[in-house]
């Protein structure tokens, strides 16, 4: 898999995720805390770490089974071009489906009256596909 600019962890994040992985509450913990956190607990330095995150950073997939239709996010491996695999995944499916829908309304919740929401995706700037969310009409809920 070629590691594109998105995909390069920042020193300030690799920092913040050791913070956390540490247990470190102060936000604005001193580097070096966090390095002799690093050190105290897991016995890795800062660097070590950081190399360590930016992989799992690199390789952090979003995708869909296609034997189960399931979103799962996980960690993944491309050996081969083309081919990619999971190297540990877990189901996804609330997040992404919450996710879809928070994007779709911009956060606003759905009114009980509301027809639903629509959102157009662009390519070069020509509408490319619209996404549709609608609460199911009262002959709809009484069909299942």
């Amino acid at each position: 898999m070629a590691e594109s600019k998105d995909r390069i962890l920042s020193s300030m994040d690799a920092e913040e995720i050791a913070r956390v992985f540490c247990g470190i509450e102060n936000e604005d913990a001193e580097s070096d805390e966090i390095e002799q956190a690093l050190y105290d607990k897991h016995d890795m330095s800062f660097e070590q770490f950081q190399k360590v995150a930016a992989f799992m950073y690199a390789h952090l997939e979003l995708g869909v089974s296609p034997l189960t239709n399931t979103p799962m996010i996980g960690i993944s491996h491309s050996p081969k071009k083309g081919m990619s695999c999971w190297l540990a995944k877990r189901d996804y499916t609330g997040e992404f489906i919450g996710g879809v829908i928070q994007w779709l309304t911009e956060g606003e919740k759905i009114a009980p009256a509301s027809k639903g929401f629509s959102r157009t995706i662009t390519a070069g700037g020509k509408p490319e596909f619209e996404i549709i969310i609608q609460k199911p009409s009262k002959e709809e809920k009484k069909k299942k």
